[in-house]
């Protein structure tokens, strides 16, 4: 009888043990997929961040470009004009001798 008992037991044991194999395996599975999840939700959020700065950098690029023209017409500008009042005032160019500040900007960025 005792060995009838002790196998009962030795049966449920195994059974129960062979139930909690299957839950950990199921809960493993699912953390599994979660963590897969996570990891290509933050690739994705990692190339958005990645993208929005390759905007940036450009917009910032564009701005350096305009600001650095400006700042030479600008440094020109007062160059000539400290020059013409060391030498007096200076007769008006002619239409066709005048610069184009389009043309001045475009060589500056290589256009």
């Amino acid at each position: 009888m005792f060995l009838i008992a002790f196998r009962k037991a030795g049966i449920a044991c195994r059974s129960r043990i062979r139930k909690l194999l299957h839950e950990i395996s199921r809960i493993a599975e699912q953390a599994l997929d979660r963590a897969r999840k996570v990891k290509e939700e933050g690739t994705h959020a990692v190339q958005s961040a990645i993208e929005r700065l390759n905007r940036l950098e450009q917009d910032v690029s564009a701005l350096v470009v305009i600001a650095f023209a400006q700042f030479r017409h600008v440094t020109r500008k007062a160059t000539r004009l400290s020059d013409s009042e060391a030498k007096g005032p200076e007769p008006m160019p002619s239409a066709s001798a005048q610069r184009d500040p389009s043309s001045e900007y475009l060589s500056c960025i290589g256009a």
